[in-house]
């Protein structure tokens, strides 16, 4: 797939959590020192549909729609950090359960394979313990490349530095819920 055809794919099944008002406004808040919790949570969502199909291709049965779901709300639960974590290793051991939370807001059918996967993205450092289906370990794997990669790479990803649909409002209300 091209990188067109995959950002396509993440729109066509994440359109819901993408133009939710938590994910616009995670556009305004700053993630990995270079780039913002949106932009760091599209890559995410590119990396593992990559990944997921390389992995289809060895006959591995990957669920690519809940894999994007589960993508694409990982790290919602940052949006606000600032007001709701005490400091970073709060914020690590915490925002994979609220990123949970927010998921069941704003896909109230979400299964076990989403709402496992955000649950456990942080493995092996965070306090839920491992992914318990193998979309789990794609995003889990997907947001450490992606974390390193917004860490080493300059000015971080260029490619979803602007908002689809940010506004003012938005980034005042940077700790908006679903």
């Amino acid at each position: 797939m091209s990188k067109e055809e995959v950002d396509r794919y993440i729109y066509e099944v994440g359109s819901g959590v993408i133009d939710a008002s938590v994910f616009q406004a995670g556009y305004f808040q700053k993630h990995h020192m270079r780039t913002s919790v949106a932009a760091h949570t599209l890559n995410v969502a590119q990396s593992s549909v990559y990944l997921g199909r390389f992995l289809e291709h060895l006959g591995v049965r990957v669920n690519m729609h809940d894999l994007v779901l589960a993508s694409l709300c990982h790290d919602l639960g940052i949006v606000g950090r600032y007001a709701k974590y005490a400091n970073n290793r709060e914020c690590c051991n915490r925002h994979p359960l609220d990123s949970e939370a927010l998921a069941k807001k704003l896909i109230p059918d979400a299964d076990d394979v989403v709402l496992n996967s955000i649950a456990c993205h942080m493995w092996p450092i965070g306090p839920t313990g491992h992914p318990s289906h193998i979309e789990g370990f794609i995003v889990t794997l997907a947001d450490k490349y992606s974390s390193v990669k917004d860490l080493v790479k300059p000015n971080g990803w260029d490619r979803w530095r602007k908002p689809v649909t940010g506004s003012s409002t938005t980034r005042q209300n940077a700790g908006a819920t679903a």
